[in-house]
């Protein structure tokens, strides 16, 4: 069920039902966190900016994926947390995140945060992929 990816509807510290809603948001941490961390992320990210298609995409949009990576580095949680309401956009972005299940084996100091990952396209069709911090 395509519906079940899309969580926008509300914030998550405010979903009762949502296991994950006290996480710490790893992003937020980005300066503070130690080498073999942010090596980590910069790597799945990496997966993220070579697997996403832009050229799927028609006009502009932005949206945002969130999961937690297990022991094993299986992405666990993995939802859209923010729509585009571009529909070529979000389903680019959802067909990215169907086809991405195991990441590598994240460091020790890896303790099961959120991890946010942003997909935009302006109005010059540049794409980018980043982590935002807020």
């Amino acid at each position: 069920d395509v519906n079940s990816y899309w969580d926008d509807s509300v914030n998550s510290k405010f979903r009762k039902d949502d296991p994950n809603w006290n996480l710490p948001i790893l992003n937020q941490r980005f300066s503070s966190i130690s080498p073999s961390l942010r090596e980590y992320l910069i790597t799945v990210g990496g997966v993220f900016t070579r697997g996403w298609d832009s050229s799927l995409v028609d006009g502009t949009g932005e949206c945002k994926v969130e999961f937690t990576i297990d022991k094993e580095g299986v992405m666990t949680s993995k939802k859209i947390s923010v729509r585009s309401y571009n529909e070529s956009m979000d389903d680019s972005v959802l067909l990215l995140l169907s086809k991405i299940n195991n990441l590598d084996i994240p460091p020790e100091d890896y303790k099961g945060e959120r991890i946010i990952i942003a997909f935009k396209i302006d109005k010059n069709g540049t794409s980018k992929v980043y982590y935002p911090t807020k």
